[in-house]
This record gives structure tokens, sequence and C-alpha cells, in this order.
């Protein structure tokens, strides 16, 4: 890993225990702007003990990559890329970025062991937690559509909200990360309801059961109080938004944000044509990963599907404020929450420091890591994608990123 420089320390995340992201939609690192904790670095050199112990048996083999290292960006991409793939377990990895109007690519290993095909701008990727930036929007378009302000409670919109705290938890706290509702881990029947399986921890999880733990057990912390990762908060704004529109979150995603901006293969299901183009994802392990095809009534928080292509003009309509969609999306880059654990929130989004104007999200699946931020500030988009679930992917990938926005 990289030094920690005065401004990669206010970007990288705090990691969590390597056994709680290889299942859970939490992404390996989130995105916290203060300084990172001595465990961090205590954490890390147990890791790469680890690691390296682990992969002896896997001789490390050469990378292919299509950097033609001929530009300062190029040797950028190359110092922050290159170290990652010394590791045998790490296979591929998409690297889009947007500067001086132009954008630039780079693909790194292969979409699958073995294959010798590097990832391309249209490589199929799981996204993971990246879909909580277009939860956010289309919460705020049906809001917007009905005239109603973010700060409406959703108890209205709620079949059984008799517990308490859920009467006053409001859209805003379920998207700004202080809506009070628990993560994964503190989720009392998750990894106990019929059909659990860690290849997928969620695709069981659906709305009947959402709805029934609002009822029996509500928040666990007073919403709009403190910073809580809640991937079932995000879940449930896609499955109130299911239930008063009619319409599946997958077909919201692509009539209300997809289709506007040509983004032509973001969405949960694919084609036949399509899945001969997603990347196998890999385990920490390095062995395959299964597809996370569904994930139950946890839609709204990291089911997407898509590719740097699409990533990237996700990204670049944050940079503007023309249409209709763009002014939707400065919304959600508001600053809504402030708390000591993470920093600065907008609604779906972390906020990098107001020297930055941007925001960052980080997403993680069982076999897929991801990362794609933008700075109003620098005119700069980055999408890193990899196919593997890994901490160390995403170091990798805000190493690239505080990289670029120092230049």
């Amino acid at each position: 890993m990289a030094s920690f420089n005065p401004f990669f320390q206010a970007l990288i995340h705090f990691c969590l225990p390597l056994d709680r992201p290889r299942t859970y939609l939490r992404p390996p690192c989130l995105l916290l702007f203060f300084f990172v904790m001595k465990r961090l670095l205590v954490g890390v050199l147990a890791s790469c003990l680890l690691l390296a112990a682990c992969d002896r048996d896997l001789p490390p083999t050469p990378v292919i990559s299509n950097n033609p290292m001929r530009s300062t960006l190029d040797s950028t991409v190359e110092t922050a890329m290159r170290p990652y793939f010394a590791n045998a377990r790490h296979v591929g990895s998409l690297i889009g970025i947007y500067r001086k109007g132009a954008v630039s690519w780079y693909g790194y290993g292969e979409t699958k062991r073995g294959s010798g095909q590097l990832p391309t701008m249209n490589t199929l990727f799981e996204i993971g937690s990246v879909t909580k930036p277009f939860t956010a929007a289309l919460v705020l378009d049906w809001l917007q559509r009905h005239q109603l302000p973010v700060d409406t409670p959703i108890a209205r919109y709620l079949p059984d909200y008799s517990r308490r705290g859920v009467a006053s938890l409001t859209f805003r706290q379920l998207l700004d990360y202080s809506s009070g509702l628990p993560e994964d881990d503190a989720i009392a029947d998750l990894k106990t309801a019929p059909g659990y399986t860690s290849a997928n921890p969620y695709q069981h999880y659906d709305s009947t059961r959402v709805y029934a733990y609002l009822k029996n057990y509500g928040v666990k912390y007073p919403p709009g109080t403190r910073y809580t990762y809640s991937n079932l908060a995000f879940g449930l704004a896609g499955l109130i938004l299911e239930r008063m529109t009619h319409t599946s979150f997958e077909t919201l995603v692509r009539e209300r944000i997809a289709a506007p901006l040509e983004l032509a293969n973001t969405g949960v299901t694919l084609t036949a044509g399509q899945q001969s183009q997603v990347a196998q994802g890999y385990l920490e392990t390095g062995e395959p990963a299964p597809r996370w095809v569904s994930l139950g009534g946890f839609n709204g928080a990291g089911a997407l599907v898509s590719t740097g292509s699409d990533l990237m003009r996700f990204g670049q309509a944050q940079l503007r404020s023309e249409t209709a969609l763009e002014k939707l999306f400065a919304q959600t880059r508001t600053l809504s929450f402030v708390s000591p654990e993470a920093g600065r929130e907008g609604l779906g989004w972390d906020l990098t420091s107001p020297e930055f104007d941007g925001v960052v999200k980080t997403g993680g699946t069982g076999g897929f890591s991801s990362l794609i931020m933008v700075s109003q500030a620098r005119q700069l988009v980055v999408v890193v994608l990899f196919n593997n679930h890994e901490t160390a992917a995403i170091e990798t990938a805000a190493s690239l990123t505080a990289a670029l926005l120092k230049q």
C-alpha cells in the first residue's frame, strides 16, 4: 500500500473484518473522510502476511494490460494498479478516467482466469453498493413527481409500522445513512430465515420478510442521530418505490435513469447476449464466485449490474446540471448528514472533502468490487471495477483516485 499522504488519509476507508465483506453488500471499505486509525495499518499488515502465506501454492503470472505507458496518466494508473496484481489471486480490473474532456480506458488481467481476455468498457460487472446513488435518485424523482419533500415520513407507505421509531423515519434518513436501521449483522433473522445461503445472503430475504422485520424489531437507533451503513434501509427504499408505483425496481432504473442517459447495459436481469459479457467474479480465496442474480428485498441496496461505459456516462451526468435528471442528481450530492463516524454524507453518496467538491461510492458483492468518484472541482470522473471481492481492490482504487486528484 502507498504511504498515507494527507489527502489519501482523508480518502481511504476504514476496513471491516475480512469475514464480513466476503458475503455482505457493505463494501470492503467505506470511504470515510478523516484520518485512518492505527488499527487499519495493523489490520492491513496482518492481512498481507496471511495472504502471502495462502499464496505459496499460487505462483505469480504476468498480468496482461493495454496500458500504452506513454503519458503521465498512463504511468499514474500503472503505479497504482501493478502492485495489486502481484497477488496471484487477483484476476482483472477495468479503469475509466474522464478528465480534460476525454475518457481513457485501461484493462488489466482477465475477465476470467485463463481466458486471456482483457476487461473492456463493455464488460459487465456486479456493482454492489454503487447501486445506492441510483436508488437515491429514483426516490427523489418519485417524491418530486408527487410534490413531496425528502423529509416525508415513510410510515404512510408501509403495510405495518407499529414498532417504535419507524413512524418518524423519513426518506432522507433512509438515503443518508442515518435511518437507525441495522447493519446486516444486526438483522436478527437474516442468516436464520429459511433459504439462507452464504453464496448469496440476500436472495431469500424478500419484501415480506423486510416488512416483518420492521414490524417485529423496528429501528436500532433513533433516526437521524447516528451513521449506520444499512443495506436494509436502501432495500426498503426500493421496496417502497415498487409498492407505490406497481413497477419493479429494475424497470424504474431502466425507465427513469438508464433510458435518458443511454445506459444500455445497466440493470438486474441480463439478456442472453449480455450473459456472455459478464466477467467471472472471484471470492477472496481466489475461487470462482456464483452470480448474485437476485437480492430479494435488498435490490435497492446493490442489485445492479453495469459496464464501465455506462458508469462513466452516469458519472459524467453528475458534472452537468442542464436536464431535469441532472438537476435531480445534483440534489443527491448535497450534504445531508454529518457524523463523527463517517464524515459527510449525501443521498446514496459519500462526499469528498470540500476542496475537491465531489462524491464517491464503493461497492462489493460476492465476487466483485467497484468504485466511482466524481469531482466537480477537477471535472474528473474515475470508475474502477474489479472481478475480485477484496479489501485490497478498494484500497487500490482509492490510491489511484487520490493520485489523480492531486494532479
